[in-house]
Parts: C-alpha cells; structure tokens; sequence
C-alpha cells in the first residue's frame, strides 16, 4: 500500500521558535507538540524546521515505529503532565514548541488554551517569550530537582 505524497507550502520565513532554537539555549533535544503517531501523520513540517536548527527531534516520520515510541509520543503528547515531563527528560528533551494550530486540529485532544496556562503553572515549563509568535509557543524544560537520599 502506498500513501500520495502530500504536497505542502512551506512559509518562506522560518518561524521564531525555530531560529531561537538554531541561536539559542542549551544543548538538547526537541519535541514539537502535537506528534504525529501512526494513526496521525499530517506533514513532516516540523522535520523542515528541524533543517534549519539542527537539533536532535523526538518528533519523526517514521516507517515503522515500535511499540515504545508510539508509547512514548503519546505520553509527550499529554505534555505538560508529570508522565511527559518524566518521558521528554529520559529521552533527553530540553525544548518543546507547541503548535497551537495542530493542536486545535486534534480531535479528542486537549484544549489549547488550557494546556498553554497549565504549562505557566508548571515549575519544571518555562514559556520562551522571545521565541514564541501566534502559532509556535517554545518552552524550555527545567531538570527535575534532584531528591535527597533518604537516611
């Protein structure tokens, strides 16, 4: 079976979460958020942006995907819960850029306006201002606090 190849115009100006991530911030990996899963693969345009800031991507277009990253992507997806933050951290993810409209799109998926004030209320999110327009919002993952060893 063999899916058409899906056209797609690409914007000519690079969104400012992405130039950010090529200029900016610590080492890490990048997570843009809705993923596609098996069931939801609309466009490798985050794999276009991933061109121009070079940065590992949890995020792919794969052929085949094994059973623990479709686990893993659909615990990323419930992004900003403890389960995801726990999933991006082991999987070495600094960033996450949420985009907005593909998450709208989502049926059944989380509401937007919520996720993006329960990223703000989340200590271990902080929201990247300068890196963030209309579409893409770019937050930064804290590292877990480190708990002390019971005596």
């Amino acid at each position: 079976w063999v899916k058409p190849v899906q056209w797609q115009r690409v914007p000519q100006d690079v969104p400012a979460a992405f130039r950010w991530l090529k200029d900016n911030g610590q080492p890490g990996g990048v997570f843009v958020m809705p993923a596609d899963t098996l069931q939801r693969q609309p466009s490798p345009l985050y794999l276009f942006y991933a061109l121009h800031h070079r940065r590992a991507m949890l995020n792919g277009f794969p052929a085949f995907m094994p059973a623990d990253c479709e686990t893993a992507l659909r615990l990323a997806n419930t992004f900003p819960n403890p389960d995801a933050l726990q999933v991006l951290n082991d999987r070495g993810v600094t960033y996450v850029v949420v985009d907005r409209v593909e998450l709208a799109q989502l049926a059944g998926g989380p509401d937007v306006e919520a996720t993006l004030a329960e990223c703000e209320r989340t200590t271990r999110v902080r929201r990247i201002e300068s890196a963030s327009d209309d579409r893409f919002i770019l937050f930064e993952l804290r590292a877990p606090k480190a708990v002390a060893p019971r005596p």
